[in-house]
Formats: structure tokens, sequence, C-alpha cells
């Protein structure tokens, strides 16, 4: 268990085990955290950041693009913050700073949206544009500049 819920029981009967789990840095034993058995187990060893760093196509790579997006846009970091009217599993917000718009669209859910939008597409993540609405597949993202 957990040292400190341990120590705070029976305050924290829960404590904060279920939360954490060891970095997996390779595919090597132990998933290159430790050169002993982790107190944790690990997840499965094949999602790696050594075998994600290269992929373009990894998890990792994308939050590395949408980082360094957000890190170079004045708008995304500093531009006023607008929440989107969303239905169900959509979440859209709009970005403005300095007369630059920038539109974030979010599908949580499990089956395509369609969405009303135009623009320079930044990031794109399983979308299909159409003349006038861009269909984002399930689970996915679309980062728009509007004209």
């Amino acid at each position: 268990m957990d040292p400190v819920a341990h120590a705070s029981f029976p305050v924290n009967l829960f404590g904060r085990d279920p939360e954490r789990t060891p970095m997996q840095w390779s595919g090597a034993e132990f998933c290159g955290f430790s050169q002993t058995q982790p107190w944790f187990p690990v997840g499965d060893v094949k999602i790696n950041v050594e075998d994600q760093i290269n992929n373009p196509d990894s998890l990792l790579s994308f939050y590395k693009l949408v980082l360094k997006m957000r890190n170079e846009s004045r708008t995304l970091k500093e531009g006023d913050i607008n929440i989107m009217e969303g239905t169900g599993e959509l979440f859209g917000y709009r970005r403005t700073f300095e007369g630059e718009k920038i539109q974030v669209y979010l599908n949580f859910g499990n089956k395509p949206v369609v969405v009303s939008a135009k623009g320079k597409i930044l990031v794109q993540q399983e979308i299909d544009v159409g003349q006038e609405h861009i269909t984002l597949k399930a689970l996915a993202i679309l980062v728009i500049q509007r004209e």
C-alpha cells in the first residue's frame, strides 16, 4: 500500500495506488523504469516512449505537435476563450487574440459528429472535409484557424 495512504489510515481508505504506474520508457525489463521490480505493475510493454518517440503517428508525437503549436501561438496562450455550444459528446471552444481566431473541436464520443467550420486546418485527427461541414470521427480532434 502507498506509504502516505497507509500513514493517514483510516482517513484515506483508498490511497493513490490505482492512479499511478511506472513510466514506460522502453520495452526492456521493467520498461526501463527501474533495474529492479517496481512497486507497481507496469502496463503493456509495447506502449513506451522508446517506440513512440520517432513514430509520427504515435500519441507522443501528437502531444508534442499540439504542445509546440500552443507554445508558438499567442492566440492559444493568451487569447480570450469562448466555449461554443456542444451537442452530446462534442466540445468546442474559440480563442481570439488581436483579430486571430482559432477554434478547437473535440469529439469525445464513439460516433462521428459534424461541425460547420471553415478555415485553415492546423491540427486534425480522423476527419472528413466536405464543402460546408467537417466530420470528426469518434475520439477525434480538429484545430482550425478561422478566416
